[in-house]
Parts: C-alpha cells; structure tokens; sequence
C-alpha cells in the first residue's frame, strides 16, 4: 500500500508527483519504487500518457480521491487531445491508459504520426517555481512540473508573460524508470531561475493566447466528437465571413489567404503549422473537408482561434449561420396570423447573394433576400381559399388584388384555375366604349382583329400588331386566349417581301461564322471550355435561326456535329492543356492531373489510358531538359 504520497496540486501532472514521492522515499531502487506504486516493474515514466492507472489506484488507501480517471483528466495531458478524438479511439486509449503499459497509446493519439512533435524535455517557467516555494515554505517538496508547460506547442507562460524553460536533459536519454523532480534539480543546481520577459508583439501575443486556450482545454473535461462536428461547426463560421457559400461551397483560396494574413509565418513555422498558399492540398483545408484524419489540437486551436478567437466561445457557444436572424418570422400571407419557418438558405449566382425560403403551415412559400427583395413561390391553400371566396361575395377584381397583395393577372391566374374566371372575361361579342376627341365610340376589337387577318394575308401576328396597336393590346389584357386562338398559323408567319430570302447564302456566311469562333475558342479564357452545340450557337448571336429553321443550315449544322466534344473528349484535351501549361516545365503524377482536372476515377477507360501515357512522354521529356534535383 502506498502511504503518505504527496498531494497533488492543481495543473500538476501525475509524473511530478511521483517524482516529488520518489524524493520522499529517498530509494535508489527505482525499479523497486515502481513495482511498489503500479505492483509491476514493466511501467515506464511518461510525462503525458501515464499507464497502469488501476493498478496504481489499487495500491493506494481507500477513500483515495485519486481514481484513475480523476488522475486522467486533472493530472495527465490526455484531455488536451480528447476533443479531436473520435469516441471509439477515445475507449482504447482510455484502456491503454487504465489497464496496459502504455505502448500504444502515442500511436493511436496521433502524437506518433503528427508533424507538430511532442516535447523531449520538461519545460518550466521560472517565476511558477518561485511563486510555489514562497507559497509553502517547503524548501522544495512542493514545487511541480505544470502540465500545461509539457503540452504540444506551449511556449510561454501566459500567466507570467515569461518564456518557458527547456532542462537541460532529454527524457529519450535518461532511465525509462526513472521520475526527475523539479526540486531535485533545484537541489542540482541544474535550473536557471532568471525569467525571460516576452517582448509584446503579435507573434508573441499569439503564443500566449495558445498557452491560453491550451489551459482551458485542459480545465474542462471535454468529451471525445465525431471529426466531422469540427468541419461542420468551421463551416458556419466560414458562412459569416463570406468564404464558404450557404451550400457549403469553399472558397479555399480566400480561406488560405485569411489565414496567412492572420498569423505571421514566422508563428506559424514554430508551431510546425506553416503552409505555402501555392500548395493544392494543405491542412487548412483538409480540416474544413470530409475526412477521416485526426488533426492535431494545436491545428484545431490555429483555427479557432481565426474564426471565434477563443476556444471557451467556441464550445460554449453554439453559432448557426444565419443571415436572417434567429426568428420567429411572420408569414407574408395577408389572409394568414402564423409564422413562418426558414426551411433553407441558398446563393444566387445571378444576384450575388444569398436568399432564404420560407414555408408557412398555410402553405404560402415565398424565397427572401437579403437586399430585402421577396418572390412568392406558392401562395398556398389558405390563400386561394380567401380568393375564392371573395371572387363568390361578389368583389371587384382590383379590391381582391389589394386585399390579397397580388397583381391582376395573378388574380386572373387562380381565379382561372379553379374554374371561377369567367365573372372578369368579357363575351366575344363585347363591344367597348372609348373615348375618342371628346366623343364616345364603340369599337369591337374583334372584329378588327379578325378583318385585319383577312385583309392582309402574307402578315404574321407581329406585323397585324403593328398595324392595330390599340386592338392588340386590349384583347391581351382581356382576352389572350381569343388572341391565341385568332392569330396567323406558323406556316403563314413568312412575310412575302419584294427581295426573297437565300438561305443558301444564310448558311455559307453562318458556316464561316461557327468555324470562326471554334478557331478562336479558347482564346479569351483561363483555362479550356468545352464545344458543345448550344454554346457554339450562342456566340452566332443567332440562336433562334438554327434552333426555329434547322432546316435551312444543313451545312453548318452537319459541320457543328463534327466539331462539338463529347465528354471524354474534351476531358482529354484539358489534361494536354494542364501538362502544356500549368505543368509546363515540371514532373507530375497522375493523382494530380486527376486533381487539377476534377476529374473522378469512374472516367472512360480510354480517357485513364490517354492520361496514363500523356504523363510519361511529358516527364520523359521534363527529365532531358532539368536534372533530378531540381523536380519539384
């Protein structure tokens, strides 16, 4: 049983403590102290991840407070990492950590694997150590390592504003079983106690909000979260400031450039964090992305820290995006008192900003944007009973467009749909009173409409309206279906001038056109657009000529069809256009063509083949014309 083993004091880790007992103890046997704290000579010391931790408890007196996982969270650096740790992850190393001997469990951390290396030496800040042997009057008994000083990435006390201390010893090159107290190396005269001031500067100062945000991780018991709640929370955050879209799109450049903008590279190679924004895939953006990679805490906090500033906010604070504010919102319905629940948020390419849709119980859907602009996309059950009603009571057209915020034609629309029109169409036979120079006269439109058709056989519906402005207007606000029914068939729209149209020459002079622009295609753009029909058409300026007479272009339509790309096609000629440009005078691997070209492995097989082969002859003749140690 282990008696009189020293209390442990806030913030210090489990591997000072023993230190501080061993010195109690004044035993050389190390291995003998060890088999009688964990009954087992096979556990090592380790500063962060201690094992054995059940054993340990065992051996101490009951009504210890020190049960293993009160010694995990308040005296072991396991809590820094547990976070960013998955739940299943998080059991192993909680096993590891309570039952084995600790091999494994740097490996399933991620602290093996990571770029961002964990501490060799005991770090210590000088102005803790004088503050804890002026508290107790102990000599050195009661002084302890800080664990948030052996943490990852923490460099300066920010307590003290003092640059922390590195011993003079590496843990990789003393006995595995042996525990070196602060005091001992008091003792040694092994420790410098002149503290170092950290100069105020912004690289500093984010040096001790990392310290900052690593203490209150460590203070707070938080639980292990699937890797995706961190991209999913970055994301919202990413929304407000405009760098990711409502659909979740990222703009990663304008991502990698905030970053870079807000910490100095000088910070950002200190914490093995630094990236070139040239770089295709960085972990700025790997940690926005859907992986199944664990990303080390000091990274997660660089994030946080840029998008909510501390890391207290962050899991205290639940932020959704939401440009529309929190709600509740009414419903624009004027026959309806609900309110109203945003059921998505989108962009708009066309508008340049993002718009909400809103669905009400009554049914009324209406999309708003944020410029304050609104479009009803369903007015709804409620809404169309309203008007059915009024329209059955017997009110005028306008008063219902009023009363129920709508124009007239969509008024007309749904009294249409529910078969309640004809009250607003006026009979065929209907013959209007206008005022004419001070005089009234009735004028039957159509008639008119009907006489001029007659009189004037070779004219299409256009050339009729210009001829009777007035008739043609009112028989559309009144009567489009009579219009639509009394107007020139198609067949009849070609008007007989006294020069005929050749079409023959249409098609000749429009060939050379089309031939033209595929000449020029790719002339005025960044990077290669595909030839497809429609958008070769659409820069003839004469769209509706090939679409409405096909018939009259056989020539350039068969030449169109022989010139477009298919898919695969086009595919292709971009990844030529890659490797003669953008990898113009370096080696490159096919994963980044496929990358570069966003392009999936589900491709043709012959166009994997192309690229396959492409790649080679363009590194073979990369390699003739740069040596080796210069491939990038």
């Amino acid at each position: 049983m282990i008696l009189n083993f020293p209390y442990l004091h806030k913030d210090e880790i489990l591997y000072s403590g023993i230190a501080r007992y061993f010195d109690y103890l004044n035993e050389d046997r190390i291995k003998w102290v060890t088999e009688h704290l964990f009954s087992s000579r096979g556990f090592r010391s380790t500063v962060g991840f201690p094992s054995g931790l059940n054993n340990l408890y065992d051996n101490f007196p009951k009504g210890s407070p020190y049960t293993s996982s009160y010694l995990v969270d308040n005296h072991s650096l396991y809590p820094l990492f547990r976070p960013f740790i998955n739940l299943l992850r998080h059991e192993k190393i909680i096993n590891d950590m309570l039952f084995k001997n600790g091999k494994g469990i740097m490996t399933r951390v991620g602290a093996v694997a990571s770029i961002i290396p964990n501490k060799r030496n005991l770090y210590y800040c000088t102005s803790c150590i004088k503050e804890q042997m002026d508290q107790k009057n102990t000599q050195y008994l009661d002084v302890f390592w800080n664990r948030v000083h052996q943490c990852p990435g923490v460099y300066v006390c920010h307590k003290h504003r003092e640059w922390l201390k590195q011993t003079t010893f590496s843990l990789d090159e003393i006995n595995q079983h042996l525990y070196v107290s602060v005091g001992s190396l008091i003792d040694a005269s092994k420790l410098e106690l002149n503290g170092v001031p950290i100069e105020e500067n912004k690289i500093n100062n984010l040096h001790a909000r990392i310290a900052e945000n690593v203490e209150w991780i460590l203070n707070n018991n938080l639980l292990p979260r699937d890797l995706n709640y961190y991209r999913l929370r970055y994301m919202e955050y990413l929304k407000l400031k405009g760098i990711a879209k409502p659909s979740g799109r990222v703009d990663v450049l304008r991502l990698k450039e905030l970053f870079l903008a807000n910490y100095p590279k000088e910070f950002l190679q200190q914490q093995h964090s630094y990236f070139d924004i040239n770089d295709e895939q960085t972990w700025v953006q790997m940690i926005i992305q859907k992986n199944r990679k664990a990303f080390h805490p000091i990274r997660h906090i660089l994030m946080i820290m840029l998008l909510d500033d501390t890391v207290s906010d962050f899991f205290t604070k639940e932020y959704t995006y939401s440009p529309f504010g929190s709600g509740p919102w009414d419903c624009n319905n004027p026959v309806c008192s609900r309110q109203t629940e945003l059921i998505s948020i989108n962009y708009s390419r066309d508008c340049k900003q993002e718009f909400g849709d809103f669905l009400c119980e009554c049914g009324f859907k209406e999309r708003r944007y944020l410029n304050g602009k609104r479009k009803v996309l369903y007015f709804g059950q409620v809404w169309e009973q309203e008007l059915v009603s009024l329209i059955q009571k017997g009110e005028g057209i306008y008063p219902i467009s009023r009363l129920l915020n709508a124009d007239i034609a969509t008024i007309k629309k749904y009294a249409q749909k529910n078969n309640i029109l004809g009250k607003w169409q006026p009979p065929r036979s209907y013959i209007p009173v206008e005022k004419n120079q001070n005089n009234f006269i009735k004028v039957n439109h159509y008639n008119i409409w009907k006489d001029s058709i007659k009189e004037n056989p070779h004219l299409n519906k256009t050339a009729i309206r210009a001829l009777i402005p007035a008739t043609y207007t009112w028989l559309y606000r009144n009567d489009k279906e009579f219009l639509t029914e009394n107007s020139p068939s198609v067949s009849s729209q070609s008007i007989k001038q006294e020069g005929k149209v050749d079409w023959g020459v249409r098609d000749i002079v429009m060939l050379k056109t089309v031939k033209l622009i595929l000449k020029n295609w790719d002339k005025d753009n960044k990077k290669p657009k595909r030839k497809t029909k429609s958008s070769v058409v659409k820069k003839t300026q004469k769209f509706y000529w090939l679409y409405k007479h096909p018939e009259y272009f056989p020539k350039t339509l068969a030449y169109l069809e022989s010139a477009v790309e298919s898919v695969a096609d086009f595919q292709i000629r971009r990844v030529k256009w890659l490797l003669n440009n953008d990898f113009k005078k370096r080696m490159v691997k096919e994963w980044q063509i496929y990358s570069r070209a966003g392009l999936r492995s589900n491709i043709e097989e012959r166009v994997k083949i192309i690229i396959r082969e492409e790649v080679t002859l363009h590194n073979i003749k990369v390699s003739k014309v740069m040596p080796v140690n210069e491939e990038k």
